[in-house]
């Protein structure tokens, strides 16, 4: 059973965003270099979130973050599941989220949502509400 874990992170100030789930048997690294080949993006490791100490180490949880100028849209890729933890209780069902620092058009996410689909390992990516109350926790 995973062991969920209690942290706070920041999603941003913003009130308007898109949120994704993703569920991949992939490691975090190899998720953001999918991702930047099936995205065109070029993701990189901004920071690492810490969850609770096992057998005397702290496991991290990778944050990737990438900018698209063209479109004036910032990614940012987020570990939620590491082996037997889970970062956030909401979303203990999936492995990563993927965060857009604006609403994204339904057009502009129908194409992020297929082309992420469409990598092997991703066994689903789900559109994920993004009312600020509701995250308010993260």
């Amino acid at each position: 059973m995973a062991k969920i874990l209690n942290k706070k992170i920041s999603l941003g100030n913003d009130d308007k965003f898109t949120l994704l789930a993703i569920c991949s048997t992939e490691s975090d690294t190899r998720m953001a270099w999918l991702l930047n080949c099936a995205l065109g993006l070029d993701f990189v490791n901004k920071e690492d979130l810490f969850g609770v100490e096992v057998d005397g180490q702290r496991r991290p949880f990778a944050v990737f973050v990438a900018e698209d100028k063209v479109r004036e849209l910032t990614y940012t890729l987020i570990t939620i599941r590491q082996e037997s933890e889970v970062l956030i209780k909401a979303y203990s069902n999936v492995d990563y989220l993927l965060k857009f620092s604006r609403e994204l058009e339904s057009e502009e996410l129908q194409a992020i949502r297929s082309a992420t689909r469409g990598i092997s390992g991703v066994t689903a990516c789900l559109d994920v509400s993004n009312d600020a109350k509701l995250l308010a926790g993260l």
